[in-house]
């Protein structure tokens, strides 16, 4: 999984700075850390529309996570300075098409190893924020959804009473690649694997009432990768039965990272 750390974009903030500041989601009003997701996936409000629950969303394994806006390719070792101006007013336009978060970072530290890696590194920014101060950090993924990036804070701060009982195939399949990207699989596999039994039990009525191959296809691979993923080896068992005895044509990988032992 390829990481891409632009530190000198982790811009320390005064805990007060942090609390006062508007966000589109407020997981916690005596947070220490605003998270900006820039550019996040476009209409994420229909989960269950066809073009919403695209294959092509799940191959964010691959993509990179900026602590920072997107910049220009990266100057020699040694050659970055700190934010220009310039920089700074290249961040406000980005922030007018971002979903914007409060949250604890010290509550994601305790699930989240990639968060843990970033926040007790040895770096200039961390020192302050982890003695007495907060911290604004900008996460680019294009392909990411933010009502999935939500709901994974919503349980990593353990609202457990705002977080859907049932999901859609197409949602847990987003929320399944965020939470593999945050290294945070582990902690949540009890919540994901409810929901997945719910999501492949809705990929079986599917087959049952007869749909389309594409969507066969397409809703098979997904549910292949959710079942990998959460170690449902039933329901993977069966899932991979489904596509070999329903599927009329090639199956491909996605790009949703299934293993190539899985799908050749």
């Amino acid at each position: 999984i390829e990481q891409k750390f632009h530190l000198n974009d982790m811009t320390p903030l005064s805990l007060q700075e942090v609390r006062n500041m508007p966000v589109d989601h407020d997981l916690d009003p005596n947070g220490n850390m605003i998270l900006v997701f820039i550019n996040p996936e476009v209409d994420s409000t229909n989960h269950s529309s066809t073009d919403n629950a695209n294959i092509d969303a799940y191959s964010g394994i691959s993509m990179a996570v900026h602590c920072g806006q997107p910049s220009e390719p990266e100057e020699p070792e040694g050659e970055a300075g700190l934010p220009s101006n310039t920089q700074t007013a290249d961040s406000e336009k980005l922030e007018a098409v971002s979903s914007s978060y409060r949250v604890k970072w010290q509550q994601l530290c305790l699930v989240s190893r990639y968060f843990k890696n970033l926040f007790t590194g040895p770096w200039f920014e961390n020192a302050h924020f982890q003695r007495d101060g907060g911290i604004k950090l900008y996460l680019w993924e294009e392909k990411w959804d933010p009502v999935a990036l939500l709901i994974l804070f919503r349980i990593m701060h353990y609202q457990l009473c705002d977080i859907p009982e049932i999901i859609d195939l197409s949602l847990l399949g987003k929320i399944v690649v965020i939470a593999e990207y945050l290294q945070c699989i582990d902690f949540l596999s009890e919540f994901l694997r409810l929901w997945g039994l719910d999501a492949l039990s809705q990929y079986r009525r599917h087959i049952a009432f007869g749909i389309d191959n594409d969507t066969v296809v397409r809703d098979g691979l997904l549910c292949t990768f959710i079942s990998w993923k959460l170690r449902l080896h039933g329901e993977f068992r069966l899932t991979t039965k489904f596509l070999v005895l329903w599927a009329q044509g090639p199956t491909h990988d996605p790009g949703a990272s299934i293993d190539e032992c899985i799908i050749g």
